[in-house]
């Protein structure tokens, strides 16, 4: 049986929300989601940078699968400079799908996709404006800064040996931890680079890392089959 919409708004904490920012308006969508639409007004500040307050016109795209599937979101007020960190089909890029994860999941609710990964990217963009640099530091865009943040992360420089990590994060620990380690130290990973692993595992699950390795390790190989072409 289909889930009746008011019990899914109240599953999505979707009340919480509209009373936080009232700017917001809910536009229902096609199978079961929803569009947050509006003025998002917010009042932030991180790492002892200065507070902002500051208002941006968004929508929120809501998948009927949520929290499973984090939301979406764009900045419909033109006010965002072409580039600056969105997605090919124009959604905000909020950060690396590793660091989107384990914000969303410290708080998987609407108010918390809103105030823990939304806020931060308008709050950066904010202080942008003022002081022409970020408050905090740029990842890279596309695969290149996916695999440096995993690269760090893991405590690795090679990069196939970044792929196999994540491949392993994929793995049944129990199985992955009785592998070589890939860093080379001919030790099992369980007696080497397990503790790297164990505290990503907490991140997201082993199908989600899985697809991470498959999407990271085609965008290597078509980057090096380019460069060979050259």
């Amino acid at each position: 049986m289909a889930e009746h919409a008011r019990h899914r708004y109240e599953r999505w904490g979707l009340r919480e929300v509209l009373r936080e920012y009232p700017g917001l308006s809910l536009r229902p969508k096609g199978k079961g989601g929803a569009v947050l639409t509006g003025a998002l007004e917010f009042s932030a500040d991180y790492k002892r940078h200065e507070a902002i307050t500051d208002a941006y016109e968004v929508e929120i795209h809501i998948d009927a699968a949520f929290p499973r599937r984090i939301p979406t979101a764009t900045e419909t007020g033109n006010r965002i400079r072409g580039g600056f960190h969105t997605n090919d089909d124009g959604t905000l890029c909020l950060g690396s799908p590793l660091r989107l994860q384990a914000a969303f999941r410290r708080r998987p609710t609407l108010l918390g996709f809103v105030e823990n990964c939304l806020i931060p990217y308008l709050y950066g963009y904010s202080f942008l404006e003022r002081h022409d640099h970020l408050p905090w530091g740029d990842l890279a865009h596309g695969y290149a800064g996916l695999i440096d943040e995993y690269k760090a992360l893991l405590h690795v420089d090679d990069i196939e040996a970044c792929l196999e990590m994540i491949l392993l994060l994929g793995t049944k620990k129990r199985i992955a931890n009785k592998r070589p380690c890939p860093c080379g130290s001919g030790l099992r990973v369980g007696r080497c680079h397990h503790r790297a692993l164990n505290s990503l595992r907490k991140v997201a699950s082993r199908s989600w890392f899985r697809g991470e390795h498959k999407r990271l390790g085609g965008s290597v190989r078509t980057t090096s089959r380019r460069n060979r072409e050259r």
